[in-house]
């Protein structure tokens, strides 16, 4: 048998026994979401509150030496800068109570970790790197009046895991990722402006949502921060199923068209197949 030959079958064995070895996992999480949000386009006063729907869909794929992850959630909060009042319309003199602000956010998150070697068997580090994205629709309520924004980001960062198997059944995970470059898309200055005017001008939502992201520019780590943090604690609960309990932490800080700080905690429940 030729060498080259031995090297090709060699290959295909490395390649079979990955593909053997490699795991994967569905899971659905559901949980409680706080947030406070600053933006001064729309206003100086800070709005918080909480998420009554917050679903996550999360798909793993762990092999002997990487780790890939896909994450689709979706997120309701209602929030208040204040206590609800009440106001009066013009031509209506019976009292109304103002409604909370809806902020509505998808996030749409990508992983691809490479495994370190180290000694210890009860633990396993991965590096690698983040594609994070999140688009927010955010409709604002002050009374009378109300105002419509948006946020787009698109983040590449560099990412971490550590797997930290506590027994044969427990086992800790922690996961954080800091952007070093995203694409950033935000409501304009005036808040509505004519070039806002013409990219949701259709009307639908889709075709809006790509025209006003594709409106916005490259950021570096000096005009925008962000950052992800998550710990999970995960029980096996059989050979396919596993429970898990988790904290996830986010920060979001812009400069343009004026500072914007947003910051996200949330625990959630969640359960997943192996297949």
């Amino acid at each position: 048998m030729s060498n080259q030959m031995k090297t090709t079958l060699a290959i295909l064995f490395s390649l079979l026994c990955g593909a053997m070895a490699a795991q994967s996992t569905l899971g659905l999480q559901y949980g409680y979401h706080h947030l406070q949000r600053q933006d001064l386009t729309f206003s100086p006063l800070t709005f918080s509150g909480a998420a009554p729907l917050n679903l996550g869909l999360v798909y793993g794929k762990t092999g002997a030496n990487s780790f890939f992850a896909a994450g689709l959630h979706v997120t309701g909060f209602q929030a208040r800068s204040t206590d609800a009042f009440e106001y009066t319309s013009r031509g209506d003199a019976k009292p109304k109570t103002v409604p909370a602000s809806s902020f509505w956010q998808i996030d749409l998150n990508f992983q691809y970790l490479r495994r370190l070697k180290i000694k210890d068997e009860q633990l396993a580090i991965f590096a690698g790197l983040a594609l994070d994205n999140q688009v927010a629709a955010l409709f604002y309520e002050f009374g009378e009046y109300g105002a419509f924004g948006y946020t787009t980001v698109a983040s590449l960062a560099p990412a971490v895991a550590v797997n930290w198997q506590l027994s044969e059944k427990n086992m800790l995970n922690f996961t954080a990722n800091l952007p070093v470059l995203s694409w950033v898309a935000r409501s304009p200055y005036a808040i509505n402006d004519d070039d806002f005017i013409e990219r949701q001008s259709s009307h639908r939502g889709l075709e809006t949502l790509l025209r006003l992201s594709a409106d916005g520019e490259l950021a570096s780590f000096g005009n925008l921060q962000r950052l992800a943090f998550a710990a999970q604690f995960q029980r096996k609960l059989s050979e396919r199923w596993t429970a898990n309990l988790g904290y996830d932490f986010a920060l979001l800080r812009s400069q343009k068209p004026h500072h914007l700080t947003a910051i996200e905690n949330g625990v959630s429940l969640g359960i997943a197949c192996r297949f």
